[in-house]
């Protein structure tokens, strides 16, 4: 009888042996470990789970666990903000937006840190992060129950640049609600500002506003225009820049009320804010 089966590999390596051979095994590679998911992905896959769709379970799952995923990377508030800022920079529909703004209004962000973490990055080189910015702002700024945009929330970062307005801010501001940015600003830098002088402003900014209605609705007529553009003339020659760029904001959008050599002179203004809203 032959060998048995089982020998033949240990008689087949001695007779190679010995004939000076020496079998060369096969070299197994262990599987490469799995990379730990770095806390940004992770974060960006919890977004990305909570604005699939308008299931409010996986909404709250997902900032829960975003939650847990900045706890473990120890991150605070601002910077979970700026990583959730990056997330809301790759989302393009508008459904996909709202329910973004919902899953931060389900974390409870503080508005005031919204406001300070996307101001910061309104003139960001990469489009989609500026643009990402403007939406934060436009949610930490909702509108009040008259329909106003509420700019209460900015004060902070506003009080916190008292020597040197953020122009682009500012800017954006006026081109959202003009009316609004000038009383915040009159709250913020205008503490000086004498009762007299804050009626005179808000009874030129109604004449200005029936002028403009009228004109709207084809109802206008020259003594009501007139009023307004008289208005505007001396809201832009006032000392504070913020009543003055409300009136370059308003003239740039109604040429019918603007009277000789105003805009030229805005144009011209110290104030950075004024001359670009002036253009």
């Amino acid at each position: 009888m032959g060998k048995p089966l089982q020998m033949l590999p240990a008689a087949l390596a001695m007779m190679l042996a010995g004939a000076g051979c020496q079998m060369k095994m096969p070299k197994v590679r262990m599987p490469e470990m799995l990379r730990e998911e770095k806390p940004e992905a992770r974060l960006q896959r919890h977004v990305a789970a909570a604005v699939a769709d308008d299931d409010d379970v996986r909404l709250l799952r997902a900032a829960a666990d975003a939650l847990d995923t900045a706890r473990a990377a120890g991150w605070d508030r601002h910077r979970l903000l700026v990583e959730m800022l990056a997330c809301r920079a790759r989302i393009t529909g508008d459904e996909q937006a709202v329910r973004f703004a919902r899953l931060l209004e389900t974390m409870h962000f503080p508005r005031s840190t919204v406001v300070e973490v996307a101001a910061a990055r309104l003139d960001n080189a990469d489009a989609s992060v500026a643009a990402a910015a403007r939406a934060l702002l436009r949610y930490a700024a909702p509108p009040d129950p008259r329909g106003r945009v509420d700019f209460t929330h900015f004060g902070r970062y506003l009080d916190a640049h008292l020597s040197s307005p953020p122009a682009r801010l500012v800017v954006w501001m006026y081109e959202t609600d003009a009316s609004a940015a000038m009383w915040q600003m009159m709250t913020v830098f205008g503490a000086q500002t004498g009762n007299e002088q804050r009626r005179a402003v808000l009874l030129a900014e109604r004449t200005v506003a029936e002028a403009v209605w009228r004109k709207h609705n084809g109802a206008a007529d020259e003594q009501t225009t007139r009023a307004a553009a008289d208005e505007l003339r001396r809201l832009a020659g006032m000392e504070q820049w913020w009543v003055r760029a409300w009136a370059a904001y308003m003239l740039a959008r109604h040429p019918e009320l603007r009277t000789e050599g105003v805009m030229d002179k805005l144009r011209r203004d110290d104030s950075q804010v004024v001359k670009t809203l002036a253009q």
